[in-house]
């Protein structure tokens, strides 16, 4: 047995217990961390940039909708009575800042209410990491499922609308790969760096794209928005959870942001800490690999991470 497999089974045995922890827990309601009554919270999170703790976050506030998908338009909003909406794969169909300042408006003077916007960001570097150990337990199940394996497959040929090429080590034995092993599975049989250039692949298809386009839709728009980075609120709460309470005009949220961060850390330390070592070394593959290069270094330096 290798020692990177050996990293990535003690990394399942122990995953499999945080993840049952992670799922039951929810702080009490924060007193005074509420939005005002002419206001209204949209947080717009990605896969691995704050979807649970955007969730837990909203459920302790209260008064609040989620859904597992982008924001299409204004209609839901509209029709709701509530002050928070959470959409865990935010993405916006907005083509220019320029259009998403006209329907913000356009919504803000017919209900009378100011939108808050948080969108929730993280380096992509961190996401594709995060990502890879994550859809290597089978967490959820479209990760049991061939598509994406198929998708990956076909994009080494054909090509598929909307999706970039797979990488090229991918490509050379994917005549090889059946295709109808789900993707977790394929994840698990293949070498930990073969694993996460195929996530690679993968996080910036479902993942990273939408997050650069809402990006930057909000950063030709005129509003105010606040772009919150999972990696700066892990690593200094207090800086982090003073602006984002600063942002919300909700003073006492930072509490509840810290008190959040710091639950998830500390269960979470257990099993990092196994695999740190193997995360470093991936890390390292990721940065000199040619297709990471070419398709993210690039965007990590617009949104400031390099």
């Amino acid at each position: 047995m290798s020692l990177c497999t050996a990293f990535l089974l003690v990394f399942a045995a122990v995953a499999s217990c945080f993840k049952s922890r992670q799922q039951q827990f929810r702080l009490e309601p924060q007193p005074g961390c509420e939005p005002a009554e002419d206001s209204i919270w949209i947080i717009g999170t990605h896969h691995k940039t704050g979807t649970v703790y955007s969730v837990e976050f909203a459920n302790s506030v209260g008064n609040q909708l989620v859904f597992e998908r982008g924001m299409d338009d204004f209609k839901l909003l509209n029709a709701s009575q509530e002050h928070i909406f959470v959409f865990q794969h935010f993405s916006l169909p907005w083509s220019s800042g320029d259009d998403w300042d006209r329907d913000v408006e356009a919504f803000e003077r017919f209900n009378k209410k100011r939108l808050r916007i948080v969108h929730h960001v993280r380096d992509p570097l961190e996401m594709i990491l995060s990502a890879y150990f994550y859809h290597y337990e089978c967490p959820e199940e479209w990760t049991e499922t061939h598509h994406p394996v198929e998708a990956a497959i076909d994009s080494c040929t054909s090509g598929v609308t909307g999706h970039l090429k797979a990488p090229e080590e991918f490509c050379l034995n994917a005549h090889s790969l059946p295709r109808n092993e789900s993707y977790c599975h394929l994840l698990q049989r293949l070498t930990p760096e073969q694993g996460v250039l195929l996530e690679t692949w993968h996080s910036i298809n479902s993942d990273i794209l939408p997050m650069i386009h809402t990006h930057r839709v909000l950063s030709e728009s005129h509003r105010t928005y606040l772009n919150s980075d999972l990696g700066s609120l892990m690593s200094n709460c207090t800086n982090e959870g003073r602006a984002l309470s600063d942002f919300l005009g909700s003073p006492l949220c930072e509490q509840l942001a810290c008190d959040l961060v710091n639950d998830r850390s500390t269960h979470s330390t257990s099993h990092l800490r196994r695999t740190v070592q193997l995360k470093e070394d991936l890390k390292k593959a990721l940065k000199s690999s040619k297709y990471f290069i070419a398709n993210c270094e690039l965007w990590r330096k617009e949104m400031g991470y390099l």
